[in-house]
């Protein structure tokens, strides 16, 4: 299935498309979509896409570039659907593998709890205490639903994960200003961290402790960047002094 959406970096469009003039934008933007769509264009494409505007294609080519086949295509816009794609491919192999270790483990886990219950039953008929229809009753919900939801949880990923809820932490990640890329990575950190903790928290606990673990990170790296900018300023300041 194709993706319907790319990244879209605002910054990056105002800076490179500076010298243009708002009808020049326009017919940029409309061959990038072009290329979303279709992939790369020949210049007959471009020719009967513009049409009586074609024009503006001197203008623009020098964005373009052209690849063994001679076809046009916009590098920057290529490298974000690679990486979309890739992304959302290793996605969909980590839902799946999430998927396949939540069946084992449950199937594990069901059978052992289903095994307790009965040897309790077999246990207390023994004992003639007249309770086997209580444990019945017991040994039947575990059978009916082998994997009862989980209240608490010392890991996060037992509620929600890049595999498991990929579209609603994205969209987290990008309110918070991190990159997308970055998912997988902080994920992992944050999981390790609160399994060191040990706390066993709720679902809503856990999203509000991510949300939290997300705003910080996110903080820390514009004061790393501020930091980084006034070093590279007063180095800069220095070389002017000396040369």
């Amino acid at each position: 299935m194709k993706d319907p959406a790319f990244l879209f970096y605002p910054g990056d469009w105002l800076g490179g498309t500076m010298l243009l003039t708002r009808h020049q934008k326009g017919c940029y933007m409309d061959i990038l979509m072009a290329q979303f769509n279709t992939g790369h264009l020949s210049l007959d494409q471009i020719k009967l896409l513009l049409g009586p505007d074609y024009s503006v294609w001197a203008t623009l080519q020098s964005k373009f570039r052209q690849d063994p086949a001679g076809l046009w295509f916009n590098e920057k816009l290529e490298t974000e659907i690679i990486k979309r794609k890739n992304y959302s491919k290793s996605r969909s192999e980590n839902r799946k593998k999430s998927h396949e270790q939540s069946y084992d483990n449950t199937h594990d886990k069901s059978y052992e709890k289903h095994m307790e219950n009965v040897n309790v039953n077999e246990d207390l008929n023994k004992k003639g205490k007249g309770v086997q229809g209580e444990n019945n009753a017991v040994v039947d919900a575990v059978l009916a639903d082998g994997n009862p939801p989980i209240q608490k949880s010392d890991d996060p990923a037992d509620f929600f994960s890049p595999g498991t809820d990929q579209i609603r932490m994205e969209h987290m990640f990008m309110q918070v200003g991190l990159p997308w890329e970055d998912l997988d990575i902080i994920f992992t950190q944050f999981q390790q961290k609160r399994i060191k903790v040990g706390e066993f928290l709720t679902r809503k606990q856990h999203w509000a402790a991510w949300t939290g673990y997300c705003n910080t990170y996110a903080q820390n790296q514009r004061k790393d960047a501020v930091v980084k900018d006034s070093k590279k300023s007063g180095r800069d300041k220095l070389i002017g002094m000396i040369s």
